[in-house]
């Protein structure tokens, strides 16, 4: 696989993975925001925003794209070719993480902790 090929990819992958997580963190902080100045119709306006089924998809499929295409290059010594079959795969998935993380602001390990009286909100 031609090396232009995956830097197509790469910065495909870049563009949609920056374009969403900018997305889903502008949400979160939407969510934060709302609970922290007590807005509770701001809260309800923003609460149940999620990352559409079809993007999560497309960002997937570029993402293994990128990740098998590593793969498949021609590397004359396996160490620095392992390790950037390892690099890639790891910032891969680290910015899946993130994202998916950031989309759901009430689970997670960013979560935002909602008031009592406004569970029922949720």
């Amino acid at each position: 696989m031609p090396s232009g090929t995956i830097a197509f990819l790469g910065v495909i992958y870049a563009l949609l993975a920056a374009f969403t997580t900018a997305n889903v963190w502008s949400q979160w902080v939407a969510v934060e925001e709302a609970v922290k100045t007590g807005d509770r119709q701001k809260f309800v306006q923003n609460k149940d925003k999620r990352i559409p089924e079809t993007l999560k998809l497309l960002l997937l499929m570029f993402s293994v794209f990128l990740v098998v295409g590593f793969f498949l290059l021609y590397f004359k010594n396996p160490l620095p070719g392992g390790f950037s079959i390892f690099a890639v795969t790891m910032a891969v998935s680290a910015v899946w993480t993130v994202i998916m993380d950031l989309d759901d602001p009430f689970t997670g390990v960013w979560n935002v902790q909602i008031p009592e009286e406004w569970r029922e909100e949720k």
